[in-house]
């Protein structure tokens, strides 16, 4: 690709006045999904707190997730008796952390369930991803400065930006929660699935840089 020059001045901005308004799919699911990651990531960390690691956590939701409850049981005393080795009185009890588990698996079905839904509504879930990421890994301003920087590095990359504005306006005028209007049992068809898989190669890799220099 050809250099072009690019203007010194201060990054693009991310977002407008449109496209920050309630009205539109993109930022209404881009809110669902970090609501509820913050949610979950509030749990993971209580239960961390109180002797369950993130992997036995992981193991048991994923159970909860596929199996019925009784079928995690094991694992659930294993773990409880795990934390009581360490933390002795101040572990988490079985009634507690099956509560606490009941909670993470609703919350991964509801967060799984916006994903479905955008994408049945045209959302790629790869740039969607990343987004949610740059913006998680900047609570403090909502991710602004990082998509900002994601946009100049684009720009200066000659990613054309003319369909931007065509792109967006699919978006907007859609129902106002995405959550109350999707059966649990839907499922994203196998072309979905090969559409939100085919996302912009260049895209994810220009994301993936900014993403990991705000890491590190």
């Amino acid at each position: 690709m050809p250099a072009r020059e690019v203007d010194p001045g201060p990054a693009p901005e991310a977002v407008d006045a449109q496209a920050a308004t309630p009205g539109n799919l993109i930022s209404r699911t881009v809110e669902e999904i970090c609501t509820l990651t913050s949610a979950i990531n509030d749990v993971r960390e209580d239960l961390r707190a109180r002797g369950v690691d993130h992997q036995q956590t992981k193991l048991m939701v994923e159970r909860g997730l596929k199996d019925p409850p009784e079928d995690r049981r094991k694992l659930v005393l294993e773990s409880v008796e795990q934390a009581r080795s360490v933390l002795g009185s101040d572990a988490i009890g079985v009634e507690a952390l099956e509560e606490k588990l009941d909670r993470l698996v609703a919350l991964e079905k509801d967060n799984r369930h916006v994903r479905i839904l955008a994408l049945q509504q045209g959302v790629q879930m790869q740039p969607l991803n990343y987004l949610t990421q740059l913006i998680g890994l900047n609570t403090g301003d909502g991710g602004v400065q990082a998509v900002n920087l994601f946009i100049a590095y684009a720009d200066a990359a000659g990613i054309p930006f003319d369909r931007v504005g065509t792109l967006r306006a699919q978006f907007d005028d859609e129902p106002r929660s995405v959550l109350p209007d999707i059966p649990r049992d839907v499922r994203p068809t196998r072309a979905e699935s090969a559409r939100a898989l085919a996302a912009d190669v260049v895209v994810g890799v220009v994301l993936t840089v900014v993403i990991m220099s705000l890491v590190l």
